[in-house]
């Protein structure tokens, strides 16, 4: 399989700037996930690899091979649309073979790859039934099969889920998962769903309102987000601010508005370029943050009040009310939830060495 590479790609739509001087690579094999809020970028991005559209600067390539100049059946790609669009006339057969058909493979040819796909994508049986009698997600696997069938090198996903039900995205998003691990292709998947991107990504490429904010692995991105528009669109956002009182070999002493006192531990890169008397702005996740009923001996403390409580799967969200504004806390200790009411008074403290200082933009 090929890797993609994007140098320097912009684009615009009349005098709306749509891409921004963009660029990644998407590794052979892989799945890169384009991840955004709507109208960053992400679709435009994945249209302008297939070639549905052309950029205003910038070069595409495949491995090495500059690939502007091709049009999308020169470009050996599959995309699966977030709109499936199968042909409602024609079988499951049908719909696989088709793209193979305009190719002008030989029948014995296309008859082996589309029972290989059948029993890949977990279809054996259906090859004779039209869409109408397949559920949603049969019709997406189908979908799916037919942008494999040609053997593409590089297969393009724009929010193929999106119109599915919870639990058919669920075990959907594993299934996409496992078929590209068999069949090694290389993957670029849009969405702005963090689960799936999470879920499936080698690699996530944050965007918004047509420039790349962060990429990296979904660990480095979620741990280490660049910027308050990353922490907060993975709704991570628990943020306080401050100013630098005082430092000392890793740490520093920050003082909020409100007079409380946090000693936090700071990258050699914050050490070096921040200063007494400095503002800062500090990342807490969900998880770094402990809530107890009574003051705890060390660490540093907060007091607040339970504003919410709230089920999420496979924990529990609380928003405790403090003077630093709401904080988010996960937890799932059945035995704490049990003493939590609303509008109790506790405390949530967090170690030194937890919060990460970000830019605020």
């Amino acid at each position: 399989m090929v890797a993609v590479t994007l140098k320097n790609i912009t684009k615009y739509y009349n005098d709306v700037l749509a891409l921004d001087n963009i660029s990644f690579e998407a590794e052979s094999s892989q799945i890169t996930v384009l991840l955004g809020p709507s109208g960053c970028g992400k679709t435009t991005t994945l249209k302008i690899i297939a070639g549905f559209l052309v950029p205003d600067k910038g070069e595409i390539f495949f491995d090495d091979e500059l690939v502007n100049g091709l049009p999308p059946q020169e470009r050996n790609i599959g995309f699966v649309f977030q709109n499936i669009a199968l042909f409602p006339h024609l079988t499951v057969y049908d719909n696989i073979a088709f793209g193979l058909e305009v190719r002008r493979w030989d029948r014995e040819e296309i008859d082996a790859r589309v029972y290989e796909l059948l029993h890949l994508l977990r279809l054996d049986g259906l090859e004779k039934r039209y869409p109408r009698e397949l559920s949603g997600g049969q019709q997406q696997r189908v979908g799916l099969a037919r942008a494999l069938a040609p053997k593409p090198n590089v297969l393009l996903l724009d929010e193929p889920l999106s119109s599915l039900d919870a639990n058919l995205r669920e075990s959907l998003k594993f299934e996409i998962q496992r078929i590209q691990r068999e069949t090694k292709v290389t993957a670029i998947y849009v969405t702005h769903d963090l689960a799936e991107a999470f879920s499936i990504g080698d690699k996530i490429v944050v965007m918004n309102n047509g420039s790349i904010i962060q990429k990296g692995s979904p660990i480095d991105i979620y741990f280490n987000p660049k910027n308050r528009f990353v922490a907060e669109f993975l709704r991570i956002s628990n943020f306080i601010k401050g100013v630098i009182t005082k430092k000392e070999d890793k740490y520093a002493t920050l003082k909020t508005a409100h007079g409380n006192i946090f000693k936090v531990r700071m990258s050699q890169k914050d050490i070096e370029s921040l200063s007494v008397g400095d503002s800062v702005i500090f990342l807490l996740m969900p998880v770094d943050l402990k809530i107890s009923l009574e003051p705890p001996s060390s660490g540093n403390i907060l007091k607040g009040k339970i504003k919410a409580i709230s089920y999420e799967a496979f924990y529990f969200t609380i928003t405790v009310s403090t003077e630093e504004g709401d904080l988010r806390v996960v937890s799932m200790s059945k035995e704490l939830l049990k003493q939590l009411k609303l509008d109790m008074q506790i405390f949530l403290s967090f170690s030194e060495d937890v919060p990460r200082v970000i830019n605020e933009s």
